[in-house]
């Protein structure tokens, strides 16, 4: 056996044990995720939300291009994950998407369309300010990174709920106001009494359970989640995703979760979305990420954190630090920090693409070419897609390494000569 075939062995054993890990981490939500999937297998057109080929930059003497050609869907009642390190422009595109960049942040590129229930497409870019005004909170609401932080400590929880309803229910009467704001604590397990408290009389979760209740005030089709749980300790962590889970099956609204934690999104989200360098560089159903990913950041995410119930085995972080924004990447901007780079990852930057034999998107089909290659960092919506040369058979005709082929529904090759794209 050779050193190569060995070492590809060895890392694909190690895989395994990962696989294990991240299949009892999605063990409490997976039934209701499956149960979703199937509802989609006759609904994959019911999308709410699409944002194609998003740009953002910060400006200054360098600027900052924070979000690169970002595209993502999310369909009616789901949760999608989007994941990456500190920097890598999570948040920076949550607030993209409802357009709330302040200077020096500007939306340069791309397009962002909501679809109502029942209503005609809105093209958000096209919305003056009172036109947002009226679709923030109404039809898209948005939980704050920090938002245990985010309530006013001078005023009472009845008065800052009485604000969202004096600002989109006008016509909602003092009484009403009220009896919505008590019903609205007790719908996240808060003692309706507490309604004229403030917060520094709530504990961190207390606090985080009343953001979540402002965020669901006027009953949102979306509510965008930038890391909710953060500085949270594990037992409240849980007890607020439960909290999350409920009110989604109850009301139905669709959920974009933000967090670095790429364990906690295997555990709860439908489909996930993985970010670097302002870009999305894998983007798959999350029970597929969590058991063959085929990125070897994604890869590296996965092998940072331990598996409680399985083997021990070597925690390895992924080396190095993220690039700077401020400058432009020839080739993968991920290829200085890994271990599988080869002389294509120097200078043409990979584009992303559908994994060939798995389910094809259908929402996209107009962002694809002829060969199926998708165009302008458009991604899959039901099925696989990934940034990275190592699937591309022009480049790597054996294909990627084991531990990367992505052949856990079935053994094909990752990427067909027919689909395999990138940058020429």
């Amino acid at each position: 056996m050779s050193a190569e075939t060995a070492g590809q062995a060895g890392r694909a054993a190690q895989l395994a044990g990962q696989a294990s890990s991240a299949g009892q981490l999605a063990g409490e939500y997976g039934e209701a995720r499956r149960a979703r999937e199937q509802g989609w297998a006759t609904a994959v057109d019911d999308v709410v939300l699409r944002a194609t080929g998003v740009c953002v930059e910060y400006a200054g003497p360098r600027p900052t291009r924070a979000v690169r050609d970002v595209t993502i869907e999310l369909r009616r009642g789901e949760v999608l994950g989007i994941a990456g390190e500190s920097g890598c422009g999570k948040s920076t595109l949550a607030y993209a998407l409802t357009r709330m960049l302040r200077p020096p942040a500007e939306l340069t590129g791309g397009s962002i369309t909501f679809f109502p229930a029942g209503g005609d497409a809105v093209d958000i870019m096209a919305l003056n300010s009172a036109d947002l005004r009226a679709l923030r909170w109404n039809k898209i609401s948005m939980v704050f990174q920090s938002a245990m932080n985010a309530l006013n400590p001078v005023a009472s929880l009845a008065t800052q709920f009485d604000d969202i309803f004096r600002a989109h229910r006008p016509e909602m009467g003092r009484r009403a106001r009220h009896a919505r704001s008590r019903e609205l604590l007790d719908m996240v397990g808060i003692d309706p009494g507490r309604v004229h408290g403030y917060a520094h009389e709530l504990s961190g979760g207390m606090r985080q359970r009343v953001v979540i209740a402002m965020a669901l005030a006027l009953e949102p089709e979306i509510v965008i989640m930038d890391e909710p749980t953060t500085a949270l300790d594990v037992v409240v962590q849980r007890e607020i995703l439960d909290e999350i889970e409920r009110l989604r099956e109850e009301l139905g609204f669709s959920v974009i979760f933000i967090t670095h934690d790429l364990s906690l999104l295997l555990e709860i989200s439908d489909r996930l979305a993985v970010m670097y360098a302002g870009e999305t560089i894998e983007y798959a159903p999350s029970e597929k990420v969590g058991t063959d990913p085929a990125h070897p950041y994604t890869l590296g995410l996965l092998r940072s954190f331990p598996d409680m119930r399985g083997a021990r085995r070597e925690l390895r972080g992924v080396p190095g630090t993220p690039p700077d924004l401020r400058d432009d990447f020839p080739g993968c901007p991920f290829q200085p920090r890994c271990e599988y780079g080869f002389g294509p990852c120097l200078d043409v930057h990979p584009a992303l693409q559908r994994l060939a034999g798995q389910p094809g998107g259908t929402g996209y089909d107009d962002a694809a070419g002829h060969d199926g290659t998708l165009q302008d960092g458009a991604a899959g919506t039901d099925g696989w897609s990934v940034a990275c040369h190592l699937h591309n058979p022009d480049y790597r005709p054996q294909g990627p390494p084991p531990e990367l082929d992505g052949r856990a529904a079935g053994g094909t090759p990752a990427v067909t000569a027919d689909a395999a794209g990138g940058e020429q």
